[in-house]
């Protein structure tokens, strides 16, 4: 039982502060990146080291998704912009060819 639960990192009821502390803190220092560098899959993670690494993924893509999405927008209001120059243009021509005609009249 007691080896059971050293592999799992549940505490035995009866475990001493001690004890408990030192082996809590061989945990320690193990971050996500530092895991994902390793090439660690996953095994002899705590619990909360795990969902920390899925916290940083899913914030990792989910600044992908806004950044795309951000790019998107982007590049549409860069196409509206470009459209209303031209129309600008194309009004200034007209009222040029308006003024010239009315001069010549």
């Amino acid at each position: 039982m007691a080896a059971s639960n050293e592999r799992t990192g549940r505490a035995h009821p009866l475990e001493s502060k001690k004890v408990r502390a030192r082996r809590r803190a061989k945990g320690l220092g193990r971050t996500p990146s530092a895991v994902a560098a390793s090439g660690g899959g996953g095994a002899g993670l705590t619990f909360q080291e795990t969902a920390l690494a899925a916290g940083v993924g899913a914030l990792g893509a989910n600044a992908l998704s806004q950044t795309a999405e951000y790019l998107a927008v982007t590049q549409n209001l860069a196409a509206q912009v470009q459209q209303l120059t031209q129309t600008v243009a194309h009004v200034l021509e007209r009222q040029k060819q308006f003024e010239a005609a009315q001069i010549q009249q």
